[in-house]
């Protein structure tokens, strides 16, 4: 089990290292394109890893596109995949995965939709928040099971942009 951990500690390394370059010698898991989100990550405490991405942030529409949960897995044959676990959606608009944090075997994670705002004295939009979603994630929970994923649309007065989250000893986020 610890090699395991050990195994996908270096993968998570490897994984955000990459993130630096376009190109690299290392094996692809997620595109160069994909790499901006993965900041947001975790471990649960059966050593599963996950992690985030989202839209190309230097592209010319940097918050259009989707952004996902992935599990991250080693096969047999020593390579490693990306498992689609959550695709953000709020009311059917792609929204981008801002934090992602574990509790045991429950990930929870955030989205945000960003729309630009055009703001009086300002001569560019303004990219802001206007409504986020809350995702729990039951990772032990089989893909066709209906209690897997639950998520809540926060209320106007919670939107915020969540870069990272957290859960505390009592297990508050």
């Amino acid at each position: 089990m610890l090699l395991k951990k050990v195994s996908l500690l270096i993968i998570c390394l490897c994984v955000t290292l990459t993130s630096c370059y376009e190109e690299s010698d290392l094996t692809t898991i997620l595109s160069s394109s994909e790499l901006t989100g993965t900041e947001n990550s975790a471990f649960t405490i059966t050593g599963r890893y996950f992690t985030t991405s989202c839209p190309n942030f230097f592209s010319p529409d940097p918050y259009g596109g989707d952004s996902f949960i992935y599990e991250i897995t080693k096969n047999s044959d020593g390579s490693y995949e990306k498992n689609e676990v959550v695709k953000g959606d709020i009311m059917g608009m792609p929204c981008t995965m801002t934090g992602l944090t574990s509790h045991g075997t429950l990930l929870y994670a955030s989205c945000t939709y960003f729309t630009a705002l055009t703001v009086p004295g300002f001569p560019e939009p303004v990219v802001a928040p206007v409504m986020a979603k809350l995702y729990r994630i039951d990772t032990l929970k089989s893909d066709g099971d209906p209690d897997k994923v639950k998520s809540v649309i926060l209320p106007d007065h919670a939107i915020i942009l969540a870069n990272g989250m957290a859960v505390d000893f009592r297990g508050n986020i």
